[in-house]
């Protein structure tokens, strides 16, 4: 696994992407690291890196606490981070769930959005 830098280019990508899937941001919790979150949602809903490599389910969530982390005041040692990667962990496995179909249409879509 090697995600992309996490430079402020990606970030907008990943939010442009994010839209165009219908993300909801960090679903019932604060939009803090919001970004992260958008990120974690294109995986959950593609299954996929933007590039269209396959990603797994603890890929992603791995993916999404190192991207807090990485925003975080406290790094390596953010709390939030630690919290938030045990309930997608714990509580996930439903929103990762989904049929070829349903997989096949975000696919086209993250596609479509970075032209």
């Amino acid at each position: 696994m090697n995600p992309p830098e996490w430079t402020d280019e990606y970030k907008e990508i990943v939010g442009c992407v994010a839209n165009a899937l219908g993300s909801d941001g960090c679903t019932i919790v604060p939009d803090f690291f919001l970004s992260g979150c958008q990120e974690h949602d294109i995986h959950y809903r593609s299954h996929c890196w933007l590039d269209g490599t396959e990603i797994t389910k603890d890929e992603a969530d791995l993916t999404f606490k190192r991207r807090i982390q990485a925003m975080s005041f406290f790094g390596r040692w953010s709390p939030l981070a630690y919290w938030r990667y045990c309930a997608v962990q714990w509580f996930g496995g439903r929103s990762w769930e989904h049929t070829q179909e349903e997989l096949d249409t975000a696919r086209s879509l993250v596609k479509a959005a970075l032209g």
